[in-house]
């Protein structure tokens, strides 16, 4: 049986030395074949036997010394095991002291060094370089005084090796000052205890922990010392030695811990006394396979001591004809990590199926690994061609090339959002909202995201521009009614007075080129036509254009223009003030209640049959209020279309983004309030 020795050479692990142990140079010989296989179990098979020969062959290293009548083919299997075993071990240990320091020269945090009895250091990790100062190859050799400490604590750190010698126990944890490399001080605890290697002096091994990161040095520690409980006490899987009736010939450590039974008791037991019955009834133990060759592997519950069951992996091969061995292995932390997992994972894709949108993750290739149902809902694929299909299968042509440029923008930004037009299996097109972020899963980065349906928002928006054009038109319809009803009104004014006044002066005129007679009365007449004329178009063009009058004030504008109601109609108008008006409205502003006041006051004469009319104007939270009531019929707000008037007043208020409320019933009048926000400077019309 050969194995691989540190250097990777090819040596046996069973050597059989056939030499008669009669005479010094026999274990000479013996010495020469141990030099040759340094790694090997050596058993020296003599005919004839010195018996102090034999010892010391022994004490060389000899792992027995039999007579040929002793090389049974039992003795040679069991002779092979425990080589086998005994190579495992080494190499467990090797492993383990190469891993323990690795474990040591890598700890973070922890200073850790190694003395011989004279003081001086023979090892020195990463860490007391990092908090010492000094590096590996300048420390080793040098004496902690000539390092980081003063003579005296030098001398405590001597004396203190030398109690260790002889008693063996390690000292307690102290604090000490050191000295850093750059002459600077700090504060360690330090432990320092005894190490005996084989055939070599005492080494003493001191650690050394920072106080100034306590905490962080104190996990350090835990976890040091948990890899280090771990590799020195880490055993073997539970083996099992027992013939075809189950009766147990031998067992090791690890099935005593197992099991909670001593070696002895497990010896006097049979395998089915630590098996579950039950799990033995319905999978029997197949000896007729075993003793075929086959090596059986069988998840079984095993009885420990107590009562309790363990779930065991167990491996079950012949040994020889009477003996089998099982090596069980424990699975209850396994069992416990995949059934969490399981959980984690039902939990996660419960999770994913009750999004409302499309959920997906895909690799940087393109390969989908996970989704949700709802994907294969809206697509009309299965699972099995979603899988076999890349993202941009489920995209128009069209659009493609935007989506690559999208999804190489998540990869290059770590995030992105795109609309596009999801095609499902049966081409059908949605408009969906696709985000997307880079994440790291199993090793790689993908892209996750998540798609909204957008078809109701696109609907939506659809009918809100539909419903913006249809207002747009009625606000156009109305603003050319309102300027056909003045170009109306104009004409009617320019027909019935200033036309007539203008004749009846041509006509005067005409008198007065032929009548020579009448010329004073005529001219008078004349020049009094004409101011009347020219007062009718100032009056026409005051009425079409009233900013001018402001210039007076808003307050003195309302007042002129309720005047001359009043003269023409026979109810009472009142006008109700409150607030530096002037001071906190711009042109714009009394334009807009100007001409509301107006247009109101128009509508009241032509339908609501009023004699008592109220105009209240105040400034209050930073907004001005106008309120207008009369005690006409009234009317059904709800059930009355705005006519032009009411729809010029609420045109006038929004533009200056104010609000309208009219309150009325048949029989009780109509209140009417404008509010309109304060503004500081000049609004801008488009």
């Amino acid at each position: 049986i050969s194995m691989l020795t540190n250097n990777n050479v090819a040596t046996p692990q069973l050597v059989l030395f056939h030499a008669n142990l009669i005479t010094l140079k026999h274990l000479r010989q013996f010495v020469d074949i141990q030099l040759l296989f340094p790694f090997s179990t050596i058993i020296v098979i003599s005919d004839e036997q010195d018996e102090e020969l034999c010892i010391l062959t022994l004490e060389a290293g000899a792992e027995d010394v039999i007579s040929k009548e002793q090389l049974t083919k039992t003795y040679l299997y069991k002779a092979s095991l425990v080589s086998q075993r005994r190579y495992e071990m080494q190499n467990e240990l090797h492993q383990s002291k190469a891993q323990l320091m690795a474990c040591i020269q890598n700890t973070p945090n922890v200073a850790v060094q190694w003395y011989n009895s004279k003081g001086e250091v023979i090892f020195w990790n990463n860490a007391s370089e990092t908090i010492f100062g000094w590096t590996a190859e300048e420390a080793v050799g040098k004496t902690i005084g000539q390092l980081m400490v003063t003579p005296e604590e030098e001398v405590f750190f001597v004396n203190s090796m030398k109690e260790l010698t002889h008693i063996g126990a390690s000292t307690a944890p102290e604090e000490y000052i050191y000295r850093r490399r750059d002459g600077s001080e700090g504060c360690c605890i330090y432990t320092l205890f005894r190490i005996d290697p084989v055939n070599e002096e005492p080494r003493f091994v001191c650690m050394d922990v920072d106080i100034s990161d306590r905490k962080l040095t104190e996990q350090a520690l835990l976890h040091s010392e948990q890899k280090y409980r771990l590799l020195v006490e880490q055993q073997a899987d539970a083996i099992t030695i027992f013939d075809e009736h189950g009766k147990l010939s031998d067992v090791n450590s690890s099935a005593t811990q197992l099991l909670q039974y001593s070696h002895e008791e497990l010896r006097q037991m049979n395998v089915m006394d630590v098996l579950d019955r039950e799990d033995v009834i319905a999978n029997p133990v197949n000896f007729e396979l075993l003793k075929q060759g086959h090596t059986t592997i069988k998840q079984r519950r095993m009885r420990r001591k107590d009562g309790s069951f363990v779930t065991t992996e167990v491996h079950t091969k012949q040994l020889d004809e009477n003996l089998f061995l099982a090596s069980a292995r424990d699975l209850t932390e396994r069992l416990e990590v995949q059934n969490r997992l399981e959980k984690e994972i039902a939990l996660s894709d419960s999770i994913i199926n009750s999004l409302p949108g499309l959920f997906y993750l895909f690799t940087s290739e393109g390969k989908y690994l996970r989704w949700n149902k709802q994907l294969q809902i809206i697509s009309g694929y299965s699972a099995a061609e979603i899988s076999a299909k890349s993202p941009l299968d489920f995209f128009p042509e069209n659009e493609k090339a935007a989506l690559t440029a999208a999804i190489e923008k998540v990869y290059e930004d770590g995030h992105y959002a795109v609309e596009a037009n999801f095609l499902t299996k049966h081409r059908k097109t949605i408009p969906y909202y696709f985000t997307g972020v880079t994440v790291d899963y199993a090793g790689s980065q993908c892209l996750l995201g998540m798609g909204i349906d957008l078809s109701n928002v696109k609907k939506l928006e659809k009918k809100l521009t539909q419903q913006k054009i249809a207002e747009q038109k009625k606000l156009m319809q109305a603003m050319i009614d309102a300027e056909e009803k003045e170009k109306n009104k104009l004409g009617l004014e320019l027909h019935d007075n200033v036309n007539q006044i203008l004749s009846v002066v041509r006509m005067y005129l005409t008198i007065l080129n032929s009548d020579t007679k009448m010329e004073e009365i005529t001219l008078l007449k004349t020049i009094q036509l004409l101011n009347s004329a020219i007062e009718e178009i100032r009056h026409l063009s005051h009425s079409l254009a009233v900013t001018y009058k402001f210039e007076a004030g808003l307050v003195e504008a309302l007042d002129e223009m309720i005047e001359k109601i009043s003269a023409a109609r026979d109810f009472s108008i009142s006008l109700n003030t409150c607030g530096r008006l002037d001071d906190c409205t711009n042109n714009q502003q009394k334009l807009a209640i100007y001409r509301i006041v107006q247009e109101q006051l128009s509508n009241i004469i032509k339908y609501a049959k009023a004699t008592e009319v109220s105009i209240d104007v105040a400034t209050c939270s930073k907004a001005i209020k106008l309120t207008i009531i009369d005690n006409g019929h009234g009317f059904h707000p709800q059930n009355t279309n705005k006519g032009l008037g009411l729809s010029n007043i609420t045109n006038r208020a929004e533009s200056l983004e104010g609000k309208v409320c009219i309150q009325s019933a048949p029989g009780e009048g109509c209140r009417l309030t404008v509010t309109i926000p304060i503004q500081e400077t000049e609004p801008v019309v488009s």
